[in-house]
């Protein structure tokens, strides 16, 4: 430290560095998290939630197994997408969500006949 400096650098500077190092403990270990980081953990939730609800919507149409067999046969995952949006099986409260739409026609392409 140089004595040109003074107090009051000394505290400006121990200022900076504890805000820093204050801010690097509460995002790293702290449990502190962004505006986006909390929205997409959302978003990733409610996709985890409410795919399970699209399958069983689609389980329920009378004619399930031949629309499987029509999804299966499907190339493109843009197009087993449009089906399922077609279908209305993501349909939740009358919102059609198109990240649902999209792990919905996912997992009901792996989903076994």
């Amino acid at each position: 430290m140089t004595a040109a400096r003074g107090k009051g650098g000394d505290i400006a500077m121990g200022a900076c560095v504890g805000a820093f190092v204050l801010a690097v403990v509460g995002f790293t270990w702290g449990g502190w998290h962004t505006t986006g980081t909390v929205e997409r953990r959302e978003a990733m939730a409610a996709i985890k939630a409410l795919t399970p609800v699209c399958i069983e919507n689609f389980k329920k149409t009378p004619d399930a197994q031949a629309k499987l067999i029509a999804l299966k046969a499907i190339g493109s995952s843009w197009q087993r997408e449009a089906f399922v949006k077609e279908g209305k099986w993501a349909m939740i409260g009358g919102d059609l969500n198109s990240s649902v739409v999209d792990a919905c026609a996912e997992a009901l392409f792996i989903l076994k006949q």
